[in-house]
């Protein structure tokens, strides 16, 4: 990816595998992902996004971090495109309301 450009969507997950397999399907349909391991180093880094970028987070997340939690925090900061990939069914979230979606763990880009 390129240093100055705004990626289509954010992935966080500390999966490497699944991170791997995000950005390929990305590449294969011109997709640039910006992959992020922890929710530290997206929080350290998010202001450099814009408010509109579809973020996509892993549920439970290394250093004890729930994804849903991440999720408030950036709709707090006034991210709008939240979405929990998990493979936890919709309903257990539904407290949730600052979330967009609750998707499955495939890229957005085969739907």
């Amino acid at each position: 990816m390129n240093k100055n450009s705004i990626p289509d969507l954010i992935f966080i997950d500390d999966s490497e595998s699944l991170a791997q397999a995000w950005e390929m399907a990305g590449a294969a349909f011109s997709k640039e992902v910006k992959i992020y391991h922890s929710a530290t180093k997206l929080l350290a880094e998010i202001d450099a996004f814009p408010k509109h970028i579809p973020l996509y987070i892993d549920s439970q997340l290394d250093g004890g971090m729930a994804g849903e939690d991440l999720a408030k925090i950036l709709y707090d900061k006034g991210y709008r495109e939240l979405y929990l990939a998990t493979g936890y069914p919709p309903e257990h979230f539904s407290h949730c309301t600052w979330l967009k979606g609750v998707v499955g763990k495939n890229p957005p880009f085969f739907s």
